[in-house]
Order: structure tokens, then sequence, then C-alpha cells
């Protein structure tokens, strides 16, 4: 299982905006339920987002710039993005 690839199809809306977050600087990856729902051949039902090497005022420009951004969480900040193309709920994003 170490040499296998995961290949996860994602929402137009979701490819787009995390094009946008590489093109500003950072690095995105799609981790959580995402990722075992895929393992397990599941259909993915919501897509978390960790994104390293972009300050927290950049992200939250691109995230607002995709869709409907509300920050939440008061010990770290998670960015939850609403009215993506191809997803009906909030992608959630958080700065590392």
């Amino acid at each position: 299982m170490a040499d296998a690839v995961l290949k996860l199809t994602l929402p137009a809306g979701v490819e787009r905006l995390l094009g946008a977050v590489r093109d500003a600087g950072g690095r995105p990856f799609v981790v959580g339920g995402a990722v075992r729902d895929a393992l397990l051949g599941r259909p993915v039902k919501d897509y978390d987002v960790e994104v390293y090497g972009l300050p927290a005022p950049r992200l939250e420009a691109e995230l607002s710039a995709a869709g409907r951004m509300d920050a939440v969480g008061q010990a770290f900040t998670v960015y939850k993005v609403s009215g993506l193309d191809g997803l009906t709920g909030a992608i959630q994003n958080q700065a590392a």
C-alpha cells in the first residue's frame, strides 16, 4: 500500500480553488474524510484542505475570490468556503 497512488477526482470548483492557492504560492493538500473515503471506495462527501506556505491574509483573499468564505475557530482559524462549482456543501481550509 505504501507505493499506491490515490487518484481523487475533485469537483471543478475545488480544482480551481486549489490552483489559485498554488498560483499564490501556497501548497494545498486534500486531507481528512475525502482521502479516507476515496481509499475505501466510498463516495466523497466533503473536502478538507491543509494549506502551507501562504500567509493568512493572502489565503483569505484567494478563498474569498473563489466563493463565500467564513472564518471560524478560536484556537486556530478554519476557513469554510461555499458556492464552489460542483460542490453542494462547504470546503474547509486551514492554514498551517
